[in-house]
């Protein structure tokens, strides 16, 4: 048993649109005890215990902490190389959230994290690159990467290619594939994906 493993997994589903993920997370953190263990987990420098109540934080779950006080939880478990931090640092400077934009050094942290091992954060680089925020090689290698990331088990991936299918970025506008990657990523427990196939469903009748 390991309630701050559970937390950072929650968060993790949390962040990529889990409602489930988020209803766990918020009974995970009203049982007893839970807090106290994460302060004296924090206060040990481990770097998952930082991410996990920087993340409680950033969603609303707990206000214990200012954002200046997570953020700085945030940094210092990035430096100690946690991929989720790594992660939501450079997430966090590519769209000016607790701190100045600066989108060149979200992507140089982004590609630390990739050195590490981290999928989503070369994930979240190549939708970057597709969307036209950066600029790192050709638009189809990126697309091709995501439909195969999608096919993996991105959800991140497939709601994007949805959404490329839905507005016409890159491919031909086709509402029919982009209601497929919506409701594959519903099934999944995705409240987005979810109310986007409601949004379209109700456009069609």
């Amino acid at each position: 048993k390991d309630p701050i493993g559970a937390a950072e997994f929650y968060l993790r589903s949390s962040k990529t649109d889990s409602r489930k993920g988020s209803i766990l997370l918020y009974d995970l953190i009203k049982e007893k005890n839970f807090f106290t263990i994460l302060k004296k987990e924090v206060d040990k420098k481990n770097p998952t215990a930082m991410y996990v109540w920087y993340g409680l934080q950033s969603i609303g779950f707990d206000k214990q902490i200012t954002d200046g006080d997570a953020f700085n939880l945030l940094q210092k478990s990035a430096k100690m190389t946690d991929l989720n931090s790594l992660l939501e640092l450079g997430q966090a400077y590519f769209k000016g959230k607790y701190i100045k934009q600066d989108k060149t050094k979200g992507v140089e942290i982004w590609k630390m994290a990739i050195d590490k091992g981290s999928k989503e954060a070369r994930i979240r680089m190549e939708i970057a690159n597709l969307y036209g925020e950066i600029e790192i090689k050709e638009k189809n290698d990126s697309f091709i990467f995501l439909k195969g990331s999608g096919e993996k088990g991105s959800l991140l991936a497939e709601l994007s290619i949805a959404d490329f299918y839905e507005r016409g970025i890159i491919v031909p506008r086709e509402r029919a594939k982009a209601v497929q990657y919506f409701r594959s990523a519903a099934v999944r427990g995705s409240i987005y994906a979810y109310n986007e196939l409601k949004r379209l469903y109700d456009e069609l009748r």
